[in-house]
């Protein structure tokens, strides 16, 4: 696995993200649907190497993902296909589902590496602006909009479960992580906490679904079909990494420690703090 790769990639992508681009209009378009804080300056235009953004490079596109398609067109497929009763979705739903593990367990590695303990970066994640800005929409589109519709919202418990039988998966991600300059093997010790969290927040936001349908909806243009148009858009858009890259690298940034040149180019309610395990 090239994890050298995925980072210089997801570089790139922040060095030359734009605020008219279609990761900082999801990112804007979630927060304003939901009635969550702003963002103010979503895109960097620049990136610190850290352990942090080591990890957001597996969030959106990784060769630790199976998915071609962005994760907001996936759970939008996902959604329409459950509120008009669709069949034949079970291969997405079954990668969606794999992904969601995956891209927790980077989301958990991402906290770890604001700081040297990871429950003081997971408590950094969840009570930083942005970071709950981050949190939000990521639940948006791999629980609510993925799992849920307009008349059943989300049940309790689908990401612990998810997490709870892929632990293969998980162990793929935080090795990855590990080998790309981050810190895997201490997002471990938080991820139970962060899928609490996480699963507090998309009880909040069940009921706006619609709202957050309408928001890819209004993005991602309809008509784009097959391999290469969807790994093309895929690459352009990372609304959680680029929401990690404005954490650590934009105005009033929660992590500042590098380990790598620097490249040039919020939720409805609090998440629950994190309980050290005894």
């Amino acid at each position: 696995m090239d994890t050298t790769a995925a980072v210089t990639a997801f570089g790139d992508f922040v060095a030359a993200a734009t605020a008219s681009g279609p990761a900082a209009r999801l990112v804007d378009g979630v927060l304003a649907a939901v009635d969550a804080v702003p963002v103010d300056g979503t895109c960097p235009g620049r990136w610190q190497g850290t352990p942090a953004t080591a990890a957001a490079a597996f969030l959106d596109v990784a060769p630790t993902l199976v998915g071609l398609a962005a994760a907001p067109r996936t759970a939008l497929a996902l959604y329409e296909a459950h509120e008009n009763w669709s069949g034949g979705v079970d291969d997405i739903e079954a990668e969606q589902a794999r992904d969601l593990v995956a891209r927790t367990a980077a989301l958990a590695a991402v906290a770890a590496g604001l700081d040297s303990d990871p429950w003081r970066g997971l408590a950094r994640l969840l009570d930083d602006r942005v970071g709950r800005a981050l949190v939000t929409v990521f639940v948006a589109f791999e629980v609510v909009l993925a799992r849920g519709t307009a008349f059943e919202p989300v049940e309790p418990g689908v990401v612990a479960a998810d997490v709870e039988a892929m632990d293969d998966v998980v162990a793929e991600v935080l090795d990855a992580i590990d080998a790309a300059g981050g810190r895997g093997a201490a997002a471990r010790e938080i991820l139970a906490d962060l899928v609490a969290s996480l699963e507090d927040v998309a009880e909040s936001l069940g009921d706006q679904v619609e709202e957050i349908a309408g928001v890819v909806r209004g993005v991602l243009p309809e008509g784009v079909g097959g391999r290469e148009e969807w790994v093309a858009e895929a690459a352009q858009t990372r609304p959680y990494g680029l929401l990690v890259a404005r954490m650590v690298s934009g105005p009033g940034a929660t992590d500042a420690s590098t380990t790598a040149p620097t490249r040039s180019a919020a939720a409805p309610a609090p998440p629950r703090a994190p309980a050290r395990s005894p």
